[in-house]
């Protein structure tokens, strides 16, 4: 008996009508704004007598405006690189539940930018998806933009002469801070390097200076290390503390404190110095612990700033040393008073350079 299948006709008709009912709800239309996709938008043109020209692009706008907008913004930003100038953008967004209207405002450093440039050609690729009821448009968009050559030479000259009057500013504010430190006014000839540093930074380019300076760098250099060396300075301290044993208990004591001011980044020097260090400090003997020498080292540090005799602080010194050597007892006791001395020291110092800058 012959057998006749008839299920898999069916099957392959019902997978046909699917896929042929599928292909009907979906739909993508594609619409230019020219027949032939320009190709400035690929190399952009070479430059006229008159103008230089840049490509803006933006692919996936929701419309037609909204890409226009971005496309033209992108030119800008090409414009604004070519020019070494900062072009932002500023965009107001509302939605609703039908629709979304998107608005972007063009916002330059330089006013010129956005006047003078001038919109040369415009084209744009238009994707729909049509679903039954359900339509998605996108827009990649492409626009020409012309800037005027002697725009670029006005712009380009305004900022050489805005890069010359900041080296000039700075100049002056170094001359100042040289006055001010030779009438020994330190924290404000600091304050005037300073300024010499925030106008430098803002420098995109190495400037002419002159006065032996060649170039805003090397301004910027002599400002550094000016600014470096008053910092120090104005953290400087004089230890004219006394230890009550003998010579080389007061160099062990003092090489302490100084090592853990120094390691701080503070100076310590007596030469002009902006804070001094007093106060005595005593050795005395406890006896023998657990087959140790024990030694205390005890005693005060008045910290006070030299400009006004005013006393900032009194730090105590009250330690133990131990070791089986009696003098290395002493030693250590008096290596740790001057460690936590010094700590004590460094805080009162940063607090009040703290205060002073409020």
């Amino acid at each position: 008996m012959k057998k006749t299948t008839v299920g898999t006709p069916l099957l392959v008709l019902f997978i046909l009508y699917l896929m042929s009912g599928f292909e009907a709800r979906a739909q993508i239309l594609k619409e230019t704004s020219a027949p032939v996709k320009p190709s400035w938008i690929t190399t952009a043109p070479q430059d006229s007598d008159k103008f230089r020209y840049f490509v803006g692009i933006r692919t996936g706008a929701s419309t037609l405006e909204e890409g226009k907008d971005s496309a033209y913004k992108n030119a800008l930003d090409k414009i604004a690189s070519f020019l070494k100038i900062r072009v932002s953008s500023e965009f107001e967004e509302t939605t609703t539940l039908a629709e979304q209207n998107v608005k972007q405002k063009i916002v330059a450093v330089s006013s010129a930018l956005v006047s003078a440039a001038r919109l040369d050609a415009l084209y744009y690729e238009k994707t729909s998806r049509v679903d039954r009821d359900f339509r998605a448009e996108r827009y990649d968009v492409y626009v020409l933009v012309a800037y005027p050559k002697e725009e670029v030479s006005r712009e380009l000259e305004r900022q050489s002469s805005d890069r010359r009057s900041i080296a000039q500013r700075a100049l002056e504010w170094y001359r100042k801070g040289i006055k001010e430190e030779k009438a020994k006014k330190y924290p404000e000839a600091r304050e005037s390097y300073t300024r010499v540093l925030n106008e430098l930074n803002a420098l995109d380019e190495v400037t002419p200076v002159g006065e032996g300076f060649v170039d805003s760098s090397g301004l910027l250099i002599a400002a550094k290390g000016k600014v470096a060396d008053l910092t120090r300075r104005s953290r400087r301290l004089a230890i004219r503390c006394q230890v009550r044993r003998n010579e080389e208990s007061q160099r062990q004591f003092v090489a302490s404190l100084t090592a853990a001011i120094v390691a701080e980044k503070l100076d310590v020097g007596n030469d002009d110095p902006t804070f001094e260090i007093t106060g005595e400090v005593s050795i005395t003997e406890g006896g023998y612990v657990m087959g140790n020498h024990v030694a205390y080292a005890t005693g005060f540090l008045e910290i006070r700033r030299a400009s006004d005799r005013r006393v900032l602080s009194v730090v105590p010194i009250d330690v133990k040393g131990f070791h089986r050597i009696r003098d290395t007892a002493i030693k250590n006791a008096l290596k740790e008073g001057g460690e936590q001395a010094g700590g004590s020291v460094v805080k009162v110092i940063l607090e009040d350079e703290a205060g002073q800058k409020r």
